[in-house]
């Protein structure tokens, strides 16, 4: 073959796999919309966006969980100023028995994708015993960062909208298991809305300078322990128990 053909046919595979690049990003964009959650609650509702590109088994499971109702009436209960709300755990629909409250799980595990996305605040990451895949339902938003559980959870999405309700959660009177006195239940909708065209600079992703004008009409594509117990430490940890009963404890 001689070098002026092979460089046709190089030429050729190479358009082949563009076309094929566009064709996939098209498929992931073509509705221009993306997943997120709204978590209603009694103080506001707080909307989350996804990071399935860091943890796709965890947003798969969170969106199924959701849009089957599985967190509708369960509640917030355990919140610790300065660090975070922890909910999603079924045993808590029960008002009667919170000797329950922490131990609850969808029936099943799901396992770790811990990634580089940081407990900031407004960050929505999973909680989860000492065994690192034993993360389930119950999953906390972080109010205040925390960066010594940093690689150590599994963070799955953040709080885009309503950061506000977080705080007022948070600040509730509790009992000496950082439970609130009152019940704080949820409602988990899921829902798709728009993505918006890239005009500028992207915050976050590794595209910077590209703008409207040099990729016209492009779309970013969406995909682009239940408790927490203190220790004598100034941080506390989060945690949770499993169904036998032992508590899921994450080391800090």
């Amino acid at each position: 073959m001689s070098v002026g053909r092979l460089f046709v046919w190089m030429v050729i595979a190479g358009v082949v796999l563009l076309i094929a690049g566009s064709i996939h990003v098209q498929a992931q964009t073509a509705s221009g919309k993306e997943p997120r959650a709204i978590i209603e609650t009694k103080f506001g509702s707080m909307e989350m966006r996804f990071f399935p590109d860091k943890a796709p088994k965890h947003v798969e499971n969170f969106i199924k969980l959701a849009k089957s109702g599985f967190y509708d009436k369960t509640i917030f209960h355990r919140v610790i100023p300065g660090f975070m709300i922890q909910g999603g755990d079924p045993n808590t629909k029960d008002e009667k028995d919170k000797s329950k409250y922490g131990m609850g799980d969808p029936g099943y595990k799901v396992k770790a994708e811990f990634n580089d996305r940081p407990h900031v605040r407004g960050a929505v990451s999973m909680a989860r015993s000492q065994d690192p895949d034993s993360a389930g339902s119950q999953f906390f938003i972080v109010v205040k960062e925390t960066s010594h559980l940093n690689g150590k959870y599994t963070v799955f999405g953040e709080v885009v909208k309503g950061m506000e309700v977080a705080d007022k959660i948070v600040a509730q009177p509790r009992d000496a298991r950082d439970n609130p006195l009152e019940r704080i239940e949820m409602t988990v909708k899921s829902r798709r809305v728009g993505v918006p065209c890239v005009n500028g600079p992207v915050a976050g992703s590794r595209l910077g300078a590209v703008t409207r004008s040099s990729l016209p009409g492009f779309r970013m594509p969406w995909g682009s322990r239940h408790c927490f117990r203190r220790r004598n430490t100034s941080s506390p940890t989060p945690c949770s128990r499993s169904i036998s009963g032992a508590r899921r404890t994450p080391t800090p």
